[in-house]
């Protein structure tokens, strides 16, 4: 939580953050991270923002559909949209599904992870709210570019992640779409 407030505020970007878990909204203001306790489909900030970015969030949400028009909605024109989840298609979701003692189906993980997504279903839902899917991939989530900060570094967890980024079967899926510039455009747009 917060990992990103120190590049954040060293490049000059102002930026909000919220969590619908008042424990994690707890820990994250006594490590210094000003976050906030709001669900973030009904978060009415007052300001439309450039980017939204969630990470490891929509996975835990049974209103997917409401999560994604709320980003639209707090979006500018041209915005762009950062999410990442699980990928319900990759080998680690793979070698939890065959196994028959494990309370988990893949990344179906009740009562925290309750939508699982692949690549088909996520774009799909971006794309039903209107955003521009620019770029949808899968990577390892120990990605040093987009993984998760303080993947496992237990030996067997290195090699299922090594393995499924060689499959192309990595466990996130990270899509980055843009808000339409107006009703039926889906061009890029240049900020200076």
């Amino acid at each position: 939580m917060g990992e990103f407030q120190a590049p954040f505020v060293e490049a000059g970007i102002r930026w909000r953050g919220i969590d619908i878990n008042a424990d994690m909204v707890s820990i994250a203001n006594r490590c210094g991270v000003p976050v906030e306790l709001a669900d973030f489909t009904r978060f009415h900030p007052g300001e439309l923002f450039d980017v939204v970015y969630c990470s490891q969030v929509l996975e835990h949400s049974l209103e997917p559909h409401s999560f994604v028009e709320q980003a639209n909605s707090v979006l500018r024109p041209g915005g762009l949209l950062h999410i990442d989840v699980p990928n319900h298609r990759s080998l680690t979701a793979l070698l939890r599904k065959l196994n028959p003692w494990s309370h988990q189906y893949g990344f179906l993980q009740p009562p925290h992870h309750l939508i699982a997504y692949h690549t088909g279903t996520l774009s799909s839902l971006l794309q039903h709210h209107g955003f521009s899917v620019r770029k949808l991939t899968v990577h390892q989530n120990n990605d040093p570019v987009v993984g998760q900060p303080g993947a496992s570094t237990r030996a067997m967890t290195r090699i299922v992640y090594a393995v499924s980024g060689l499959l192309g079967a990595g466990s996130l899926l990270v899509a980055m779409c843009q808000k339409q510039l107006h009703a039926g455009s889906s061009g890029l747009v240049h900020t200076e």
